[in-house]
């Protein structure tokens, strides 16, 4: 294998191990009947997936203004629900990118007003920068990692 070969092969690994986006999931209630989502506050990277599953009792997920509004955004553009009320199943909500931050809660009945509701943190935002910095070094690591790999088989 040439060099420039090579060097495509260790660029194309450390980019890919680096901007890949991830899916996180959010657990929506429980089987006893919790009123939650957990993790409740996520950070995630412009084009992170996160995936609501249900795991007992009916909910569903909106997006609102704030920490515990209870009311639909009015920033959103096009429907700012998520998902309609349901008992299992999933739901997913592509970060992409546009707000520091996405508030959501459960419309059903008073669960929002009960604790119900959520926050996905934008990283590279100011209150993420170091968790933003963590997850990138891990990245690379695992790029520098694949990099060694493919060399060692190589030669």
């Amino acid at each position: 294998m040439s060099r420039f070969n090579l060097s495509c092969l260790v660029v194309f690994l450390v980019f890919i191990s680096v901007v890949s986006a991830v899916t996180m999931n959010v657990t929506v209630g429980g089987s006893a009947g919790e009123l939650t989502f957990t993790p409740q506050n996520i950070t995630a990277s412009k084009g992170d997936v996160i995936q609501f599953v249900w795991a007992g009792g009916q909910h569903s997920v909106i997006l609102s203004d704030a920490a515990g509004a209870c009311t639909p955004s009015t920033k959103v553009q096009g429907n700012a629900t998520i998902s309609t009320a349901k008992t299992n199943g999933t739901a997913t909500y592509t970060m992409d990118g546009s707000a520091p931050k996405v508030w959501y809660y459960c419309g059903v009945n008073m669960h929002c007003a009960k604790g119900m509701w959520g926050i996905i943190t934008l990283a590279g935002t100011d209150e993420t920068k170091a968790s933003s910095a963590n997850r990138i070094s891990g990245g690379v690591s695992f790029g520098i990692l694949m990099v060694i790999g493919a060399a060692a088989f190589l030669f």
